[in-house]
This record gives C-alpha cells, structure tokens and sequence, in this order.
C-alpha cells in the first residue's frame, strides 16, 4: 500500500557498493526521516557519521515501529554490510555479515552478525528531499 515503493533502495554496502551511494551526493545534506515524518537525522551525512538518531522509531512499510514487531523482526538488528562484510554480497546464510542493532541508535553501526540471521534491511528513499519536505509539511497539517 505504499505509494512509490520502487523509488527505495536498501541501505547495504556490497560488493563495489558503498552504503554512502544509496542516496545521490546532492541529497547527503537533506533531513532523514521515518514514514511518519519523524526526524531521525538532520542529514544523511549526520547518519553516515555513525551518530545516534534522535528518539523516534524506525518503523516498517507498514507504518510499525521495528523495535515493537518482534515478531516480524526478532532480532531488532538490521544488515549494513560497512567495510565490505556482507555475507557474500548478500547470497550467503554462512559466514559473518556487519549489521546495527536498533537499541544502540547509531542506525550504522558495525557488529558483526552470522548471515543465517533473520534481520531488517533498512531502506531510504531515493528523491529523498521532495519527500522529505512533503512528509514534514504533513506532520505540521
């Protein structure tokens, strides 16, 4: 039910693929925020800082904070791949794969996590500011 779902990309660096290229350059200094508007960062480059976020939930297409769907997400952890550690370029349950647990707050963290773990993919937006500036007004309405 989520307007535009093709215009997210999964936050995961990969092979050839750093985490800092799921969102152009021109947008790293735009405000992230959560589906419900919510301030989670005054800029992807704040995020990219491996900073905590402010105290809002990361939440699901659904509209559900992660953090109270431990059903759906059982770990409360989700998968970065920082530094090149992902699980094979995310084709393998073996091996060791970075990952940040949500109870930290810095969304980038760097743990390192079995790949056979069931964990979130945090996505972000790809015309991040144009969406974020709409999601903003919303919340004021």
């Amino acid at each position: 039910g989520l307007r535009n779902a093709d215009s997210f990309r999964a936050l995961l660096g990969g092979k050839g693929r750093d985490v800092r290229e799921a969102v152009e350059p021109q947008a790293h200094n735009a405000p992230v925020v959560n589906l419900r508007g919510q301030l989670l960062y005054k800029s992807f480059a704040e995020l990219l800082g491996k900073r905590p976020c402010y105290n809002v939930p990361v939440v699901a297409f659904d509209g559900k904070s992660v953090l109270d769907e431990p059903k759906h997400f059982p770990n409360g952890v989700f998968w970065n791949g920082l530094d090149g550690n992902n699980c094979q370029g995310w084709t393998s349950s073996r091996g060791t794969g970075s990952a940040s647990a949500l109870a930290n707050d810095a969304l980038l963290d760097e743990e390192s996590k079995d790949c056979g773990q069931r964990n979130i993919v945090l996505c972000v937006e790809r015309d991040n500011a144009r969406s974020v500036a709409r999601r903003l007004r919303a919340k004021r309405a």
